[in-house]
């Protein structure tokens, strides 16, 4: 658009008229003066400015760098979305490996109010220990529910940020077991 500025520009504009006089105008004979009739015009127009002081070029530069700069804003934005599409993945990859923990620690807090209640039932225990093994226990548990909330909104955010509905959208539950690599001791 900025460099179209450089060519000649072209108009070309029609227009039609009828004009219908009155038949009472003096000095008009009915017979041999026309009371109606069309008028067609066609009109035409060209310009071309010379680009004496450069404003043309510059222009055309302005535009360019404009065009630039909005391409550069995409990329920015994109690599955000992209930055924070891989933070919230880990995230929730991250809570994966917690909620995979916090089931084992649930196995083994209810085996441990198990064995606290037979212990009690058997006159080794009290039941403040019971009570202290089912809070532990409830505990566990309400922590368990948490961090699946949690996942639920990363992988909701994760939906979004792919562009697909998040009631359609569904991710499995993967621990994150990475592995550090070795380390040179001289490093």
């Amino acid at each position: 658009v900025a460099r179209s500025n450089y060519y000649p520009t072209v108009g070309v504009g029609p227009s039609v008229s009828r004009t219908r006089e009155s038949y009472n105008q003096p000095n008009t004979q009915r017979s041999v003066t026309k009371y109606q009739y069309n008028t067609f015009t066609l009109e035409g127009q060209a310009l071309w400015e010379p680009d004496q002081w450069g404003q043309l070029r510059r222009t055309v530069e302005q535009a360019r760098a404009n065009a630039q700069a909005s391409a550069a804003d995409l990329a920015n934005v994109e690599l955000s979305i992209r930055s924070e599409l891989a933070t919230d993945y880990f995230e929730m990859r991250g809570l994966d490996t917690q909620q995979a923990l916090l089931d084992r620690t649930v196995s083994a807090y209810t085996d441990f109010y198990n064995l606290t209640e037979v212990r009690f039932k058997g006159g080794a225990a009290t039941d403040v220990d019971v009570a202290e093994a089912e809070t532990q226990l409830k505990t566990t548990r309400a922590q368990a529910i948490d961090i699946g909330v949690a996942r639920s909104q990363y992988e909701h955010a994760i939906a979004t940020l792919v562009g697909t509905p998040a009631s359609s959208f569904s991710l499995s539950a993967i621990p994150l077991d990475l592995h550090l690599p070795v380390i040179p001791s001289a490093v």
